[in-house]
């Protein structure tokens, strides 16, 4: 019987000549795979549906060729499309995407991962896009993941940050963990505490790079975060 379905695309995968494997985030959390079909030679706004992050109202059918659900019916979600989307945008829905499909190689999603993910999408498509938004993301999804730190009660602008210990302590730390330089951990403690962002762009590059390798540092599966580079070239001011 077939299945309507809101969704955000993660990921897409080749299957034959104009088929592709979606990977989604349902709007319930569940993690659903499913075939489309779309030749390269597709209009533009047709292909615009496989970009990473594309929220998307899909009607799965049963498919006995391939074993998936079959996208038989598919949509934007109302003002959720790329379709006019700039670079900056596309490229920082391409680092949320990545981040939520590692999650969700991780652990398993839920409907506040959805909904805060929505949230950010809606965010990133107004005219003015922010470059503090995948920090801010990252910070929800650290928190969602339930890791993210207490800040100390005390001020004190000589501590480092212990990825392993997921904790703040008096440089230059036990010395058998990775920690974040002292301006780091200030700058990570001003975030959590205040959500105060770094004014300037190499800090903030800093502070992204930072929290993803904290945020895989406590998931028990490889695999690396990399699109936030491509995000980071592209935001110099």
């Amino acid at each position: 019987m077939p299945r309507q379905l809101e969704c955000l695309l993660l990921h897409t995968i080749r299957f034959g000549d104009q088929g592709h494997i979606l990977k989604l985030l349902a709007a319930d959390g569940e993690q659903v795979d499913a075939v489309i079909s779309i030749s390269s030679k597709a209009k533009s706004t047709k292909r615009a549906f496989l970009h990473p992050l594309s929220a998307l109202n899909l009607v799965l059918s049963d498919s006995k060729s391939s074993g998936l659900p079959y996208a038989s019916q598919f949509s934007f979600q109302p003002h959720r499309s790329f379709v006019h989307a700039g670079p900056a945008q596309l490229a920082t829905a391409l680092f949320v995407a990545e981040v939520l499909t590692r999650i969700c190689q991780w652990q398993k999603g839920d409907a506040a991962l959805y909904e805060l993910s929505t949230r950010y999408l809606e965010e990133m498509l107004q005219p003015v896009n922010s470059s503090h938004l995948p920090i801010l993301f990252l910070l929800e999804v650290i928190d969602w993941s339930g890791f993210l730190p207490e800040p100390p009660e005390t001020q004190n602008t000589n501590l480092v940050f212990g990825l392993q210990s997921a904790a703040f302590s008096p440089a230059p730390g036990s010395g058998l963990e990775p920690v974040f330089s002292t301006e780091l951990s200030q700058i990570w403690i001003d975030l959590i505490a205040h959500r105060a962002l770094p004014p300037l762009a190499k800090q903030r590059r800093e502070l992204l790079d930072a929290m993803v390798r904290f945020l895989e540092w406590h998931f028990d599966k490889p695999g690396s975060i990399l699109s936030h580079r491509i995000f980071a070239e592209m935001s110099q001011a």
